[in-house]
């Protein structure tokens, strides 16, 4: 016949279960935490993309530009920066800053901030959305585009094809023609505006990869996708 427990070992052996069952909780605890954190920053870092190309001019590697897309509460969100400095031609020598913020709402400009630097002339464009039309202030001097505005959105084809895309650098309005055709590599965009066509690359996913076009119908520009972080 067994012999029982006495009662100082039932109460050790009932301590221990208890002790092991809260470690286990707390341990269980801890990895939902952490499964919970790590969605919700994946969820987070799914409603942003960053962009950064390196652009060359001439052949030339001259600087970067890079974007910033910001998905929130209906509207998107874009910031975009461009810095660009060295020479070409021997004695052209290129000095060039920009900044832009864009929100965006149903496939539509709602709000416009920029500034550029090229040498020695600044440029400052305003834009907002109202009853009227987008409404935009540039260096003092107003006037009104359509309600519907679009920017050279090269983050987002489908943006592009417009009859007008308004550009944020210089703050023309400029008439273009979208074509947009499947490649071996994947999506092909060509914009032709009044004065050089612009060509894209997207991959299979639309992810941009590429741009080429000409600076005043005379110097190469091409923006490739830095692997860089």
């Amino acid at each position: 016949m067994q012999k029982p427990l006495d009662r100082t070992k039932q109460v050790k052996n009932f301590n221990h279960r208890r002790l092991l069952r809260c470690v286990l909780g707390k341990a269980t605890f801890a990895v939902g935490m952490s499964f919970l954190m790590n969605s919700l920053s994946f969820g987070a870092e799914d409603s942003s993309l960053e962009l950064k190309f390196d652009v060359f001019l001439n052949g030339k590697l001259m600087g970067w530009h890079s974007y910033t897309v910001s998905e929130s509460s209906g509207f998107t969100d874009v910031q975009s920066k461009t810095r660009l400095e060295g020479k070409i031609f021997v004695l052209k020598r290129i000095n060039y800053r920009h900044q832009s913020n864009e929100r965006w709402s149903n496939g539509c400009l709602q709000k416009l901030e920029s500034e550029t630097k090229s040498g020695r002339k600044k440029t400052t464009i305003e834009g907002k959305l109202t009853d009227d039309g987008f409404l935009v202030n540039q260096n003092g001097l107003s006037r009104l585009l359509p309600a519907c505005t679009r920017t050279f959105a090269y983050w987002e084809p489908n943006l592009l094809e417009a009859e007008f895309l308004l550009n944020p650098d210089t703050g023309e309005h400029l008439r273009v023609l979208f074509e947009k055709e499947n490649v071996a590599t994947g999506i092909k965009v060509t914009l032709k505006t009044p004065k050089e066509p612009i060509t894209l690359t997207y991959d299979q996913s639309g992810n941009w990869l590429e741009l080429e076009s000409r600076v005043k119908s005379i110097v190469p520009i091409r923006y490739q996708r830095s692997l860089a972080p």
